[in-house]
């Protein structure tokens, strides 16, 4: 039950922050990149929180929070490209 709120609530933000609907594949796709190190790690939240940086396979960037513990993405934050 625990990790299907953390789905439901991970699916909401990408909609609110990213006017995206995060699909099985998507989902897939950033976490593998999370755990086969290929996402830009940002920072440790906690002991089993982190913030990484993930580019999905249309080219887009996320900045997602990774639980270890049930190895899903909790939800994603704002992230603002900055361009030189």
């Amino acid at each position: 039950m625990k990790k299907l709120k953390k789905d439901i609530h991970a699916k909401q933000r990408f909609a609110e922050r990213c006017g995206i609907k995060y699909s099985t594949k998507l989902k897939k796709y950033l976490i593998r990149q999370i755990q086969s190190s290929k996402a830009n790690f940002l920072k440790r939240t906690s002991n089993s929180r982190t913030v990484w940086l993930a580019r999905a396979f249309d080219g887009r960037k996320y900045k997602v929070v990774y639980s270890k513990i049930t190895k899903n993405i909790i939800t994603v934050l704002p992230y603002k490209e900055i361009k030189k």
